[in-house]
């Protein structure tokens, strides 16, 4: 507000130069009058000579296409996590109003913090099916697990693993004393281990294209550590949905922000596009001149080349924001990433190829 009420005083200051400026040439009396007029037109008019096209929205649709790509990277009926309103609004529009991909759930990490927004995912939303969250409605409306200690508990050995799904339906989603925590004045339910296991059926993963044919090196269980001393409503939401999806539906996140939130899983996504995809195989790629990225290549490759678009950013003149340009950087490294796989694998003319194919795509 204080700022509006400077401005307001420069555009007086002004409005009272102007009038002394023409009081020399037309006289006082008409100056006031001349000032005002003057000031009225030429204020939009230099508004628009200079800002027309910054504020032209008429051919941006970014916000649309990056959300495709999104969508598009993923595999038929896919979990898809979302981090942020700049991607969950537009994922939301790009599915109810255009109707693309709506056989996958998008689910937004942040509202899994809330227990009505995390019942609704029992229910069957458009093409896509229910998900189970482990637990009742009534535990997920329970106090007592908007916030999970982690407390150690001498049954549990700290040098070994156990399977994610048992630890949160029979130990964090139980009531039982021995398994609380009464430290805080009031009982909360916890988490006694940090290593956890998801056990893969080798047979599912292969079969519905979880891991290629190719991948030899997928691993038995996915086996990590839990980063955080404690989990909120939404990351124990998360590891529900993980423990028992059980490798029947893809899982995507749509950016790296795994790697924020600390849940251990980083290692075992791969890249599928725009979109990572969680899957039993370790990340492992390393060169003599470090690591290169982790890429579904043949998946990410067609994708690239014959799916993605990037909000009419290979059309001149159209106008692209400091925010907008993130969103081009992201598509851009996506292509980047990709090239890099490829040639690794000395595919240098796919790499070149898809190079040229981002360069048609993005003039900015």
């Amino acid at each position: 507000v204080g700022s509006f009420y400077a401005f307001a005083v420069w555009i007086g200051l002004g409005v009272l130069q102007i009038k002394d400026w023409l009081a020399k040439l037309a006289g006082a009396n008409l100056a006031g009058i001349l000032a005002t007029g003057i000031c009225l037109l030429a204020v939009p008019v230099l508004m628009a000579q200079q800002e027309w096209d910054d504020h032209d929205r008429s051919k941006k649709v970014i916000a649309r296409d990056l959300v495709r790509d999104y969508l598009e990277s993923c595999d038929k009926n896919a979990i898809l996590f979302t981090f942020g309103d700049n991607d969950t609004y537009p994922l939301w529009y790009a599915q109810e109003v255009e109707g693309i991909r709506k056989d996958i759930r998008v689910i937004n990490y942040s509202l899994l913090g809330i227990d009505w927004y995390i019942n609704q995912l029992r229910y069957r939303v458009n093409e896509s099916d229910a998900i189970d969250v482990i637990w009742t409605a009534d535990q997920i409306e329970g106090r007592k697990r908007d916030f999970v200690p982690y407390v150690p508990n001498s049954k549990f050995p700290e040098n070994a693993y156990y399977e994610l799904y048992e630890v949160m339906k029979n130990y964090v989603g139980s009531d039982k004393p021995e398994y609380m925590d009464n430290s805080r004045g009031e009982p909360l339910n916890s988490y006694p281990v940090k290593k956890v296991s998801i056990p893969v059926d080798k047979n599912i993963v292969l079969q519905n294209g979880t891991v290629n044919k190719t991948d030899t090196s997928f691993v038995s269980e996915l086996r990590f550590e839990i980063a955080k001393g404690s989990l909120q409503k939404n990351d124990l939401a998360v590891l529900n949905i993980i423990a028992a999806n059980k490798w029947s539906r893809p899982i995507y996140f749509t950016n790296n922000s795994p790697y924020q939130i600390g849940l251990g899983f980083e290692k075992y996504l791969r890249s599928d596009g725009m979109s990572y995809r969680l899957v039993p195989v370790e990340n492992t790629n390393v060169s003599p001149t470090g690591e290169w990225p982790f890429v579904n290549t043949d998946w990410a490759y067609d994708k690239l080349m014959n799916k993605f678009a990037s909000g009419n950013a290979q059309l001149k003149g159209v106008f692209f924001d400091e925010e907008n340009r993130r969103h081009l950087n992201s598509i851009r490294e996506a292509y980047a990433d990709l090239a890099f796989d490829l040639v690794n694998r000395n595919r240098k003319e796919d790499a070149r190829k898809l190079l040229q194919k981002c360069d048609d795509l993005i003039l900015v």
